[in-house]
């Protein structure tokens, strides 16, 4: 295989290869690395050296890279939300409440956005939004978002749920209404005798 790196008078690094280097009929391909500036010339050979790596292989880097374009611009998160009420929500009892959660708080905010753009930061930056709103609804959230994530996966849209791994964390007004509501559990729970200690 041949292969030779070029900068172009267009200010951009691209690499020409051949399957066959010494073969006369054997195809040229054209790989664009990338700008002249914000790619250096290092950076450029490493990448080169990628790419030549995987065309010994036997893949094609050029069509890897407009795959993963295409992913981009599919499997949108509104219509897989829309999907996922209808094949899976509206089958369980509590159908209206995930459907309003999910049009309300992730289709405004996440709805013409690829699925495969969604990453674990994104869904935490989510659920710190709405759990400033309403901690309770945050965390109804977060648990509707990894049953989401969970189909998906299994429907092999993506690998993987970015949801898994985040954690509610609780505001101090809220901590502190749980213990209030605790403490008031805990005395009327009390027995007669240690009800005259209290007071």
């Amino acid at each position: 295989m041949g292969e030779t790196l070029k900068y172009q008078t267009t200010m951009l690094w691209s690499l020409r290869t051949r399957r066959h280097a010494l073969a006369a009929g054997s195809r040229l391909r054209k790989y664009t690395i990338g700008p002249y500036g914000r790619v250096i010339l290092p950076m450029a050979k490493a990448q080169a050296q990628k790419i030549f790596a995987a065309r010994l292989d036997g893949r094609d880097p050029a069509e890897e890279k407009r795959q993963s374009r295409r992913r981009l611009v599919v499997d949108r998160v509104d219509d897989l939300v829309e999907t996922f009420v209808r094949e899976h929500v509206a089958k369980i009892g509590t159908n209206r409440r995930i459907t309003s959660l999910l049009r309300r708080d992730v289709i405004p905010y996440w709805g013409a956005k690829s699925i495969h753009e969604i990453k674990k930061r994104d869904v935490s930056d989510l659920i710190s939004l709405i759990a400033q709103r309403n901690a309770h609804a945050s965390h109804r959230l977060l648990k509707t978002l990894k049953t989401f994530f969970r189909w998906c996966v299994g429907r092999a849209v993506v690998d993987f749920s970015p949801a898994e791994g985040n954690l509610i964390s609780v505001s101090g007004r809220e901590s502190r209404s749980r213990a209030n509501r605790s403490g008031a559990r805990s005395r009327y729970s009390c027995s007669p005798a240690h009800a005259t200690a209290i007071r």
